[in-house]
């Protein structure tokens, strides 16, 4: 695959190939950097899908987020060594006594 990326100033571009595709047919697709193609090869813009994206992750928090507002956690109370969770750094050590352990990793 050989992809390039211009900025035309004329109705026309000369497009430089590699040697080795010399005799072969080649097919070349055109479109605002700004489009992509979907399946159909029709183009999307981008700003759409990044919307489409955007709009599916906000219901996706809408329906699984909890309100921790109200949580505290306190370590000497709970006694424990390891807490496993993805939302710090794995294996990061708190006050060399608590160390974070992401279980997707």
């Amino acid at each position: 695959m050989y992809r390039q990326i211009f900025l035309p100033l004329v109705g026309n571009l000369t497009l430089t190939i590699p040697q080795s595709w010399y005799g072969q047919q080649i097919e070349v697709i055109a479109f605002p950097v700004n489009e992509t193609l979907n399946a159909a090869n029709s183009p999307v813009l981008i700003s759409d899908r990044i919307a489409e994206n955007r709009k599916k992750r906000e219901e996706m928090n809408k329906r699984y987020s909890m309100d921790l507002s109200n949580f505290k956690f306190n370590r000497d109370e709970a006694n424990c060594d390891i807490l496993y969770s993805e939302d710090f750094q794995h294996n990061q050590l708190i006050e060399n006594r608590l160390r974070i352990i992401n279980p997707f990793i």
